[in-house]
């Protein structure tokens, strides 16, 4: 296996793929583990599933109380008096008009990101130019102007298509850290102790204003999709948890009906088995979303600082 299919495999996992198909393949991966460890042996001793199928009913249980905590604390973050949501309304339809140079853009998130990448592009467009040709100086600049164009690029690109979903959006900007190259213009000025033309100072300092934008609006867009995932895993575990109890349960009085020495038939086998791997499925569920929810959240920091 290549490093490049090994990359795709891993952004699959973490981040692109269908959480119900990723916590599908994560379901085989423990059946398969459990059908190597138990094939042939619970036939004779019923013991081993008595307590996997009493460890499952509890399990999900506590499962469906956190999603019930998780549900609560993402809805709290909604709450607010009349005179918090104005000013939050405000805030937002101003800091709105600032990041897209007054433009009639869409209050939708990718149509506010496809009006900021544009205005981004066309303050990079003259960065680099009036100043001594060939020198350390112009070369840093043009080279942060080629690296910025590529970056606007690519998530135009990606915005091109016809899913606008929020998702979209977030996996076009999750990994860049736009303060980053904030701090790389910064240390630039900071090298060139020459005095720099006007229009290049205002052109530097328009571009920072423009970054700096943009990682507020990806700080934002992060958090509410995160908060998104969250509100979506807690529907679907409850829709997964509460039959897998159900059928755990009913597989234990139907296991009940045995005497201590008796072997399964293949129909109590079958039932046994399949109610097994609905009762992981809410766990494979989880881990499916923990895995996306986390891999985001690890680049969510806004801090000017390295968290590294």
């Amino acid at each position: 296996m290549t490093g490049q299919t090994r990359d795709a495999i891993a952004r699959w996992a973490l981040l692109t793929g269908n959480r119900l198909q990723v916590a599908v393949v994560t379901l085989a991966v423990l059946a398969l583990v459990i059908g190597f460890a138990g094939v042939g042996v619970v036939r004779e001793n019923q013991s081993p599933l008595y307590y996997l199928l009493s460890s499952l009913v509890a399990g999900n249980i506590t499962l469906i109380t956190v999603v019930v905590s998780i549900n609560q604390l993402v809805i709290s973050r909604d709450f607010g008096t009349p005179a918090e949501l104005q000013r939050e309304i405000r805030e937002t339809l101003a800091f709105h008009h600032r990041a897209t140079n007054g433009s009639s853009a869409s209050l939708s998130p990718a149509g506010f990101l496809r009006a900021a990448v544009a205005d981004l592009d066309a303050t990079l467009a003259d960065l680099g130019t009036g100043v001594p040709a060939n020198t350390p100086f112009q070369e840093s600049l043009l080279s942060v102007r080629e690296r910025l164009q590529t970056h606007t690029d690519r998530v135009s690109a990606r915005l091109g298509t016809d899913d606008d979903s929020l998702r979209t959006v977030v996996l076009a900007i999750y990994p860049v850290r736009y303060l980053d190259y904030v701090q790389e213009i910064y240390s630039i000025q900071a090298a060139h102790t020459a005095p720099s033309p006007a229009e290049t100072d205002d052109r530097l300092a328009k571009t920072v204003v423009a970054l700096e934008s943009l990682d507020i609006a990806r700080y934002y867009f992060l958090s509410m999709y995160i908060q998104q995932e969250l509100s979506r895993l807690s529907r679907l575990l409850v829709y997964a948890g509460l039959p897998a109890i159900a059928l755990a349960g009913g597989s234990l009085i139907h296991l009940s009906g045995y005497d201590g020495g008796a072997t399964l038939s293949s129909l109590s086998v079958s039932i046994v088995t399949g109610t097994i791997l609905v009762g992981l499925f809410p766990i494979a569920l989880l881990a499916a979303a923990v895995l996306r929810i986390s891999t985001i959240a690890q680049s969510i920091s806004i801090t000017p600082f390295d968290p590294d």
